[in-house]
């Protein structure tokens, strides 16, 4: 799937299990986008990114919401580090047959090991923007801030 210039429409939505509905017109398929993100500061880079609270029953939130709104469920992990991002997108279904750890967890969490970033690289089913940062002046200097 084509995240890059791939027609979708997108609407930000503030609603339990909800994050950003993304509608494509040519095919009339509309996904719901669960956003999780975290910045990571140096040495950091490796850690998971929480997906579901399961004491709080996100997934089934997740997915009673997107039955109600006609969504095909979707998740989106944005990882910020010092000098890149990387910003994966997959269908709750593949994570939860690929990626999910079999154990019964207290959060389900998106590995950012440097193997498993290799195995989303060579999943087809797995979209990723990798961006890199390019700064001179940020953050902003205490002389630029007054």
């Amino acid at each position: 799937m084509s995240v890059i210039g791939s027609g979708f429409e997108a609407s930000v939505i503030d609603h339990t299990g909800m994050g950003l509905i993304a509608y494509d017109p040519k095919t009339r398929r509309r996904l719901d986008i669960t956003v999780m993100s975290r910045t990571r500061d140096s040495g950091k880079e490796t850690a998971s990114v929480n997906i579901f609270k399961n004491k709080h029953q996100d997934r089934e939130k997740l997915r009673q919401a997107c039955k109600t709104f006609g969504c095909d469920p979707w998740i989106a992990g944005y990882v910020e580090c010092e000098s890149d991002a990387d910003l994966y997108l997959i269908s709750l279904d593949h994570y939860d047959s690929k990626y999910r750890s079999k154990k019964k967890r207290v959060v389900d969490a998106w590995s950012m090991s440097q193997k498993s970033k290799t195995e989303y690289d060579l999943d087809p089913q797995v979209a990723c923007i990798r961006s890199t940062f390019a700064h001179k002046t940020w953050p902003p200097r205490a002389r630029d801030r007054n």
